[in-house]
């Protein structure tokens, strides 16, 4: 899907935690070498406001853009406005005679709307020779009809990321769950429905259980991988049906009304 990455002005990746999307970009940018110039920025809370993601863009940028050196956008954004901004740092990109590609990761932080219109802006603003890459496990809100139109955008979703049977099958044979039946496998594989995290974390129990003294250590990182990629980053009525409905043998509609107090209604709706 990116051998022809030239041709892209955007590659969206949007996939729930524990999908592979940083491994993916990651392999990519390893796979086409050192042809483009890469920029990557993490991003965390504190981005979520427009003058500090400028700052850290033009940050990122700058070991490839000596024009940037003295902070030509984070200040012009003093007595200009973002948008002004965004389009002064992305002619400092046009100037230069290399492709760029700039990873923006874990673009889901970003909830303000200033935030968002910085990005929509930097978007709008990117030349020819600049690839953005958004990483998030949401699809960021962004006007991208146009890129669309154009054959100019990539979506990568969770289904393109899921293991398929094959793939799956490589998985089990590279780990503990190499001695299962095959019944049992087959019911993993539907159950997992490609998630590469849950099966890793699958494979970790079944380690501990095979050697007693790490057990423990095992189920801290599956519990810190949950609480804090996964419950943590969960719309918070979805997060308290999970908690009441832990207990459950099965998850469905009916009983999961008994320990939460929903109507069947709503719990079919959190369900699906």
């Amino acid at each position: 899907m990116l051998d022809d990455w030239r041709t892209l002005r955007l590659i969206r990746v949007s996939a729930p935690a524990g999908f592979g999307k940083t491994t993916l970009a990651a392999m990519w940018l390893q796979q086409i070498g050192a042809e483009p110039f890469v920029a990557w920025l993490s991003l965390d809370a504190e981005d979520d406001a427009p003058a500090v993601l400028l700052r850290h863009l033009e940050e990122s940028l700058q070991a490839k853009l000596p024009d940037l050196a003295a902070g030509v956008a984070l200040e012009s954004a003093g007595r200009l406005s973002f948008a002004r901004a965004a389009r002064l740092l992305c002619g400092v990109v046009a100037s230069s005679p290399h492709e760029f590609v700039l990873v923006l990761d874990d673009v889901h932080v970003l909830q303000t709307e200033d935030s968002l219109a910085m990005l929509q802006q930097l978007l709008d603003a990117a030349p020819a020779n600049l690839h953005l890459m958004l990483l998030s496990r949401e699809t960021p809100p962004l006007n991208v009809s146009r890129m669309r139109l154009q054959g100019t955008l990539l979506d990568i979703v969770a289904a393109d990321l899921s293991l398929d049977h094959e793939e799956f099958g490589a998985f089990v044979r590279g780990s503990a769950l190499a001695g299962l039946s095959a019944d049992c496998l087959a019911e993993i594989e539907q159950r997992a429905d490609g998630w590469i995290a849950g099966l890793q974390m699958l494979s970790l129990t079944r380690h501990a259980r095979e050697a007693p003294p790490d057990a423990a250590q095992q189920a801290r990182i599956m519990a810190e991988f949950m609480e804090r990629e996964v419950l943590r980053n969960m719309d918070p009525a979805v997060r308290a049906f999970l908690i009441d409905t832990a207990l459950l043998p099965w998850l469905a509609a009916e009983p999961a009304t008994v320990v939460t107090g929903l109507d069947e209604a709503h719990c079919t709706q959190l369900l699906y």
